[in-house]
């Protein structure tokens, strides 16, 4: 779910090199952490997809537009056409996966392989590859990461991270990101934010949960 390049907007790098070269377990917290968030996101978001596994560069694989994976602490998309095998190649774009360049899914359409597709979910997006059919549902799902629900995860992981090297002395400053962490996890379930991630499916109506059967009104998201 995580990668180096991440935790650089958080934490300087002699801080990360000291918290994590204690003897704390970087994956084990960050997997506590997402277990936790889980437990805010679940009744409405489909968590598989606000938790993305983003595989890791294979030099022998020919990659498309719009793969996804990481590659030295950063992800990396492949923004136009085909690449080879060189990792940085200039096909290759860092960093924000949702800012991918898509065209709007229209039904019935033909896509040229390799196309990535936007379907819009009422606030959400998915984007797709498709092999050049015109059904959906042949159409890879590409990784989005929401950047809300990765900053605050962090801010879990990094106030677990600092409590298990010793919970009497956790920094100010991490103590008041937890909270406000979880603040807004409260209001994504309550449905007075939305996260830009798809809705889970209601296995009794087939339906996407959506922020309108949770609330009448609309309120601004005051963590923007």
């Amino acid at each position: 779910m995580f990668v180096r390049n991440d935790y650089r907007n958080l934490l300087s790098d002699a801080d990360y090199n000291l918290l994590f070269g204690s003897g704390v377990t970087r994956t084990d917290i960050e997997a506590a952490a997402i277990a936790e968030a889980r437990g805010y996101l679940s009744s409405r978001y489909d968590t598989a997809l606000a938790f993305p596994s983003i595989p890791a560069y294979t030099e022998d694989i020919i990659y498309l537009r719009g793969d996804v994976v990481t590659h030295e602490g950063v992800v990396n998309v492949v923004d136009a056409g085909e690449t080879d095998t060189r990792p940085l190649a200039p096909d290759w774009k860092k960093g924000d996966v949702s800012a991918l360049t898509s065209v709007i899914y229209e039904d019935g359409a033909v896509y040229a392989p390799g196309t990535v597709i936007c379907r819009r979910l009422d606030h959400c997006n998915e984007y797709y590859r498709t092999d050049g059919s015109s059904d959906l549902s042949r159409f890879t799902r590409l990784v989005v990461r929401d950047k809300a629900i990765v900053m605050f995860t962090l801010d879990i992981v990094l106030y677990h991270a600092f409590s298990s090297i010793n919970p009497q002395h956790i920094p100010e400053l991490r103590i008041e990101r937890y909270e406000r962490a979880i603040s807004w996890l409260r209001h994504v379930q309550d449905g007075k934010v939305t996260a830009a991630v798809p809705f889970r499916t209601d296995t009794d109506t087939g339906r996407a949960f959506s922020s309108s059967r949770i609330r009448s009104n609309n309120k601004s998201n005051p963590y923007w």
